[in-house]
């Protein structure tokens, strides 16, 4: 019995968890110009992707791919292995084929990182990190410098 009380805690706070970043996702792509949203959304889909186990791969995939997508329309190359990385495997989860274009964007970053002997692992932008709600304190940065109260920001969720 308490086991079955534990596990179902652990299975809350993966839902909260799960919901708030996922909240944070939409949130992002509804209220930033996109201009904003290149220095972030990278680093909320790794967190997304990686920290948080989602049964939904294909949700995985779409954030994945729309943070590559952004990197690349605004000519950004920080944090493009970890997000290459986190497709690849997304697709590998799935066992479905990588989609070779994928493949090929990967192993030439990580040929040019060997080449030029580049030692991080990750970009500045796109931190590791475990804390979850970190990105919550990334929005209330954002809501403040706009001078905006939670309900205003929160408008249209």
């Amino acid at each position: 019995m308490l086991t079955e009380k534990r596990d179902n805690v652990g299975t809350m706070k993966y839902i909260e968890e799960y919901e708030t970043v996922k909240f944070i996702l939409n949130y992002m792509n509804l209220n930033f110009e996109p201009q904003e949203l290149v220095g972030i959304y990278g680093r909320a889909a790794c967190v997304y992707g990686e920290l948080i186990a989602i049964d939904n791969v294909d949700d995985k995939i779409h954030h994945y791919r729309s943070a590559i997508n952004l990197q690349r329309k605004y000519a950004r190359v920080s944090g493009l292995e970890r997000l290459f990385h986190g497709l690849i495997q997304s697709y590998q989860e799935l066992e479905q084929e990588i989609p070779s274009e994928d493949q090929k964007m990967y192993e030439t970053i990580r040929a040019i990182k060997q080449e030029f002997d580049i030692k991080e692992a990750y970009a500045p932008e796109i931190k590791i990190s475990n804390e979850i709600y970190l990105l919550e304190e990334v929005l209330k940065e954002y809501r403040l410098e706009r001078g905006l109260t939670v309900t205003q920001a929160a408008e249209g969720m």
